[in-house]
């Protein structure tokens, strides 16, 4: 079973809200549609939970929210990637020197 962790990034894989907006047995709207509402492209799992959870009981439990994140990746409806927190380190004199410098040269071997 996938795990997210909270700062994984959600992003939407369909248009429009695959889940069927009507629920039979009371005629009003499915809370699943409700939920996949919520989602933004781009958001955090975190982000998506705490929706889910100030939207209340309109939307169904909140641990809703983590089996809707596990059936909408396994279903293509969304996907969830780490956060790309690469950070290029800060431009001081020293690597800026190092980058600008030519590279050694390359010594030949010695034939025998």
């Amino acid at each position: 079973m996938a795990s997210f962790n909270d700062d994984h990034i959600i992003t939407l894989r369909v248009s429009g809200n695959p889940k069927n907006p009507r629920n039979g047995a009371t005629g009003g709207q499915a809370r699943s549609w409700l939920r996949f509402n919520l989602y933004k492209d781009g958001m955090t799992v975190r982000q998506y939970k705490d929706a889910v959870a100030q939207a209340g009981a309109a939307v169904g439990p909140k641990g809703y929210a983590a089996a809707d994140l596990i059936w909408d990746t396994e279903h293509g409806f969304i996907s969830i990637s780490a956060p790309s927190n690469v950070v290029a380190a800060p431009a001081t004199e020293a690597n800026v020197a190092a980058e600008a410098a030519p590279a050694p040269a390359k010594r030949k071997r010695a034939k025998k």
